[in-house]
């Protein structure tokens, strides 16, 4: 919860920080990469506030908070399979590091290292 003097947001636009040249281990075996990814984060984001209507998104400038943020790891994992042993399922894990500030102030709200979203989806008809 915020204090009411809290109108408006400028979300700035994420940065991406995954290493894509980190090698890949049996436990990393799924890691991925897509170039753009830290921009449908950002949209997405955006997307909840305009959705969830608390705060108005807004130029730096004009905004009472600015989010920054950066992704910082994507991963999906296998979930199930068929009979010949093809993946027919995924988990998707996104994380991201994410600051709220203050922006007359500066002051930092609320800190987040690591904080993760997963979803599901299917490669194939079941």
């Amino acid at each position: 919860m915020l204090s009411g003097e809290y109108k408006s947001i400028f979300v700035d636009s994420f940065a991406n920080q995954i290493k894509i040249s980190d090698e890949q281990s049996d436990a990393r075996m799924y890691r991925g990469y897509r170039p753009g990814m830290e921009t449908e984060v950002t949209k997405d984001i955006i997307d909840k506030y305009l959705s969830d209507g608390n705060l108005k998104i807004a130029k730096r400038e004009d905004s009472t908070l600015i989010l920054e943020g950066a992704l910082v790891d994507f991963r999906k994992e296998p979930l199930r399979y068929d009979a010949n042993d093809n993946i027919e399922e995924y988990r998707v894990i996104v994380e991201v590091n994410m600051e709220l500030k203050d922006a007359k102030s500066g002051k930092v709200i609320w800190n987040e290292k690591n904080f993760s979203g997963e979803a599901t989806y299917r490669t194939a008809a079941l």
